[in-house]
């Protein structure tokens, strides 16, 4: 049996609850601050919560939904405004950000969408939710399992 290999080094992590309004911009504003305050306390790694952008319910999946780029990397001028505040943040911040989940739309479809950010800003990856309650499955797609590199992480 292996022993268990022994951490040598630590780091913070924030899960971010935060009350939302129909202002998309207010959202993302008020995102973009708990994510610098959870920096400045030393955290690494934040994630926001899910529909962070937008109030949830199936009336506002249409007027909040946005483009998510289909490739890694920089967010291009195709990128909607969460993805580019998302990126901004976390290369201001220096943190490994996982965006929690907006509304998109792909081709006429909505999903239920998570974007990942490194520290340079970089989308590191997307996730579409696969499964969904009934409430919203009539309304969003289901997507599909994207598996991704984990590029950071720390053995406790």
């Amino acid at each position: 049996m292996a022993a268990h290999a022994e951490a040598t080094s630590s780091f913070k992590l924030a899960l971010i609850q935060l009350a939302v309004g129909s202002d998309k911009a207010t959202n993302l504003s008020r995102a973009a601050e708990k994510v610098r305050e959870a920096a400045q306390n030393g955290s690494k790694i934040v994630a926001l919560p899910e529909c962070f952008n937008s109030p949830y319910g199936t009336q506002y999946f249409k007027d909040y939904a946005e483009e998510v780029p289909a490739e890694t990397g920089q967010p291009g001028p195709g990128a909607g405004e969460s993805c580019k505040a998302l990126s901004q943040v976390a290369r201001e911040c220096g943190v490994f950000l996982v965006g929690g989940s907006i509304p998109e739309v792909r081709k006429g479809k909505y999903y239920n969408t998570s974007m990942s950010f490194g520290p340079d800003g970089a989308l590191l990856g997307v996730f579409r939710k696969v499964l969904l309650c009934a409430l919203v499955s009539s309304h969003y797609k289901i997507g599909q399992a994207h598996v991704f590199p984990v590029i950071y992480f720390c053995l406790i």
